[in-house]
């Protein structure tokens, strides 16, 4: 709707590139962001989080928007699995809702390894620089400025015309 329009450019979500009488007119890029701005709303994220997990306001989109804010709000983490509540589970890279179900329901009868964590479904090469587990600390892994590159995907050559 035109007002969450509004109130996304009134927090400096997105911005509009000029007006056609009374009707504001926007990039064609800013239908990215608010494709990102409702993933980030999807996982949990407030509009405040996501305006303040970068300069500029978006998230970096060569990452995932959880990763992009974990990297940018480095100082709430590491998270112990088997003591963090719900909300601060779902902050961690790699860590989905269902994931998080199951880390609940688990820790209940047992202490969390790295092992249980893999066998939970977990993407652990995303989630341990920002986990404690029963035998896993990242130590200063979280503070590597390289951090962000490490677990950035690769690049991919595209083709334009398929093989």
């Amino acid at each position: 709707p035109a007002s969450a329009l509004r109130y996304y450019e009134e927090k400096g979500l997105i911005a509009s590139v000029g007006r056609r009488g009374l009707r504001r007119l926007f990039d064609a890029g800013v239908l990215e962001r608010l494709a990102l701005i409702a993933l980030g709303q999807s996982a949990g994220f407030s509009l405040d989080e996501i305006s303040s997990a970068t300069a500029g306001g978006m998230f970096d989109t060569a990452i995932d928007p959880k990763l992009a804010w974990a990297l940018a709000n480095r100082a709430r983490f590491p998270v112990c699995i088997n003591s963090a509540p719900r909300e601060a589970l779902l902050r961690v890279p790699g860590l989905g809702t269902r994931v998080v179900d199951r880390i609940l329901a688990a820790r209940r009868h047992a202490r969390l390894s790295l092992q249980g964590l893999k066998t939970l479904g977990a993407q652990t090469r995303k989630a341990l620089p920002f986990l404690v587990a029963a035998d896993w600390h990242p130590g200063a892994r979280l503070d590597d400025a390289r951090l962000a590159t490490r677990l950035r995907p690769p690049a991919q050559q595209l083709e334009l015309f398929g093989a």
